[in-house]
């Protein structure tokens, strides 16, 4: 993995290997996010940033053999993980793995019942959000559904971590994402009111606590000392993270 787990499109903590650590860390509740998102069999579904395809087998198996799932990424190598990914599968939907932007859906209008996005939103400005969700809007059906999944990491902790430390990395972080303008990991709580004002009516709206103690799996250890510069004593704790995911209609 790159030092910032960047993609050929020099797009950070995009990088498959990354991703695919950062979806076990959290497997559970990010499979109960997408289940509460009520896909159905026979659904067309666009996995609008789908990243190494972490979330693909459990869409697959909602739609079953009679539906159809779209997955779009801005990284080549992304979408080739994707396309061996689906070839694994047993009796998939028909697959469709694009290359491409969330700010320019490559499809037509009223094609899908499900728009998912899956970790998007924090790495757009608030204008590319309202593109992005325009784009949503207009390549679902009359009363389909964008599902979108993001953070609210205003809540982290890591123990036993100096609170006084953690808070200080904290505000630095956060400005990061201020100066460059991007809604950030903290962006979670503030979907629904920005779906709303980009004229979805939001239906539903959910948080999952993300709790991990020692011991743990390997894949999390290893996670951890990419994420965050901590020291070794503090390894011992995982983080806790709120992922959201509020529902909004066409």
């Amino acid at each position: 993995m790159s030092a910032r787990n960047q993609t050929s499109t020099g797009h950070e903590a995009s990088e498959a290997g990354w991703l695919d650590l950062h979806f076990e860390s959290s497997r559970p509740e990010y499979e109960a996010a997408l289940l509460d998102a009520g896909v159905r069999p026979g659904w067309r579904v666009l996995d609008a940033g789908c990243g190494s395809g972490g979330f693909l087998p459990l869409i697959a198996s909602a739609v079953g053999p009679s539906g159809f799932i779209a997955a779009l990424d801005l990284a080549p190598e992304n979408i080739a993980r994707v396309e061996a990914l689906a070839g694994t599968l047993s009796e998939p939907p028909e697959i469709a793995a694009h290359v491409g932007s969330i700010l320019s859906l490559p499809f037509a209008d009223a094609s899908f019942d499900c728009v998912w996005s899956g970790n998007v939103m924090q790495y757009l400005t608030p204008a590319e959000f309202e593109l992005a969700v325009g784009e949503a809007r207009r390549v679902l059906k009359p009363g389909g559904i964008f599902a979108v999944k993001d953070f609210d990491s205003t809540i982290l902790q890591i123990l036993p971590m100096d609170r006084a430390l953690l808070a200080r990395f904290m505000a630095a972080r956060l400005q990061g994402f201020r100066d460059r303008g991007v809604l950030g990991t903290d962006c979670g709580s503030t979907l629904p009111a920005r779906l709303r004002q980009a004229g979805l009516e939001v239906v539903s709206r959910k948080g999952w606590l993300v709790e991990r103690w020692a011991p743990r799996l390997a894949s999390r250890a290893t996670m951890l000392p990419t994420c965050w510069p901590i020291s070794p004593a503090s390894r011992r704790a995982m983080p806790c993270l709120m992922p959201t995911r509020p529902i909004g209609r066409t």
